[in-house]
């Protein structure tokens, strides 16, 4: 495995030990219980959002190997023991014919977020390993609103927008900021816009430490060359179709194709008359000849020349034969 994956996957594992840090243990005084999965029900308070095919192959594998954490409901209330944390395993485990029950730790109501929040609200976090966690926990809680999440885990929706989208940066980025090259997520951010930009670029200044202004100076810069480079093309594209249409309209008079008056010139005879080093004679359109030189044709001679072009010099039209 690479560098580059070993280190997102270290960050990764990171982020989600702060859903898992102290959640899903048992505590003294608690234990495991079973509970009916028709005990167990999901609040409806949040619009949420599952997806059918992992919880389809989450049921498959508790079907195989069993239940591997439990669950945290709160205590039971009129309608049952509400979800907390777990809420996949918990629609995992009522696709399954074979699960009846559900292991779970039973939990005061709100404590799990409680602790979800004040993880999240930790100095030594980095703005990546907060937008994975954050991500993580929209993924448990089926959360898939920003404004959702702000209410559960006490943070703006700006600052909720700006860690999840930090989270969506490449490793050299991440890898930067542990660093010391920058050092806020607003910065972070810019920089992953301008990587999109230019990886090039973004990667020659973060050979040094940047402030959030040269981040910002740096995405208005590749912003505006991308867009005059997309106007030259355009220019270029629109100067190429009216040539092509200027071509169109006035055909170039080619010595094979042109039937002026109803002459054309004959193969020995072509019309265009040349001196070479003193000799007159006419230009063979027939012949084949390097770059730089043509074949010629001298009145005194009946055979053929390859000479220079830089040493014939045109002299005029030779009379063109009528077609009958």
């Amino acid at each position: 495995m690479s560098k580059k994956k070993d280190f997102k996957s270290l960050m990764n594992n990171k982020s989600k030990s702060l859903l898992d840090e102290e959640i899903n243990e048992v505590k003294p005084g608690e234990s495991v219980v079973l509970i009916p999965k028709e005990d167990i029900y999901s609040s409806e308070q949040i619009r949420k959002f599952f997806d059918e095919e992992y919880i389809l192959e989450l049921s498959k594998n508790m079907d195989d190997i069993g239940q591997i954490q439990p669950i945290v409901v709160t205590h039971n209330d009129i309608r049952g023991y509400k979800i907390q944390v777990g809420e996949c395993r918990w629609r995992a485990a009522n696709l399954s014919d074979k699960i009846t029950h559900v292991e779970c730790l039973v939990r005061d109501a709100g404590t799990v977020l409680a602790q979800l929040s004040e993880n999240l609200h930790r100095n030594d976090l980095t703005p990546f390993e907060t937008g994975r966690a954050l991500e993580l926990l929209m993924e448990e809680q089926g959360i898939v609103e920003n404004k959702d999440l702000a209410n559960v885990v006490s943070l703006s929706e700006p600052r909720i927008s700006a860690f999840r989208k930090a989270a969506q940066c490449p490793p050299y980025i991440e890898l930067a900021y542990h660093n010391g090259i920058i050092r806020d997520v607003d910065t972070v951010n810019s920089l992953r816009i301008a990587g999109e930009l230019s990886e090039v670029e973004t990667k020659k200044l973060l050979e040094s430490p940047v402030s959030r202004k040269e981040a910002k100076d740096l995405v208005k810069s590749l912003k505006a060359s991308q867009k005059e480079l997309k106007s030259a093309q355009v220019d270029e594209e629109q100067s190429s179709l009216e040539h092509q249409e200027v071509a169109n309209e006035n055909p170039s008079n080619k010595a094979d194709q042109t039937k002026v008056s109803g002459v054309i010139p004959t193969s020995q005879n072509n019309g265009i008359r040349i001196s070479f080093e003193g000799n007159q004679g006419f230009i063979d359109l027939n012949g084949q000849a390097e770059s730089g030189k043509i074949v010629i044709v001298l009145d005194a001679s009946s055979g053929k020349l390859t000479v220079p072009a830089c040493e014939v010099s045109v002299i005029g039209y030779h009379s063109l034969e009528h077609v009958h």
